[in-house]
């Protein structure tokens, strides 16, 4: 991981760093890894970040990434980023399946209400219907 952390001159290169970490999450992540991969997914572009997405373990990533007793907010900065800065970023699927991982996670708070909100205000016409349609189910 050390050597992949000044890794960004390309967004080819950003993306299979970002894949990288993510993958790591598989191993547990302390606060700096989460930073890590909290800037680099900020750092994607909107193609790039719906590939990082789509091949990424949701479930694993949003449920891994914490909110620290002495530290950093991880968990709550990932789902601002995701649900709320980069929503309009996200394509459809890839917002079905976050919200999906929050709901596996089971635990629901602020962070997460405001997200699922903020992602459902940017959905539009019929991709609103058909994301509430999918979430129902």
């Amino acid at each position: 991981l050390q050597e992949a952390a000044g890794v960004s001159d390309s967004i080819e290169t950003l993306s299979k760093f970002v894949s990288t970490l993510i993958t790591r999450v598989k191993e547990g992540t302390d606060s700096d890894d989460e930073k890590k991969i909290l800037a680099n997914l900020a750092a994607l572009s909107a193609d790039k970040l719906n590939e990082v997405l789509k091949s990424a373990d949701l479930n694993r990533l949003v449920g891994t990434i914490d909110n620290h007793l002495v530290g950093d907010n991880n968990r709550d900065a990932l789902i601002k980023l995701l649900f709320v800065t980069r929503v309009a970023d996200i394509h459809l699927t890839n917002r079905f399946n976050l919200i999906h991982a929050l709901q596996k996670r089971g635990h629901w708070g602020k962070a997460e209400n405001a997200g699922v909100t903020s992602m459902f205000l940017a959905t539009e016409g019929d991709e609103l219907m058909l994301m509430k349609d999918v979430i129902e189910r």
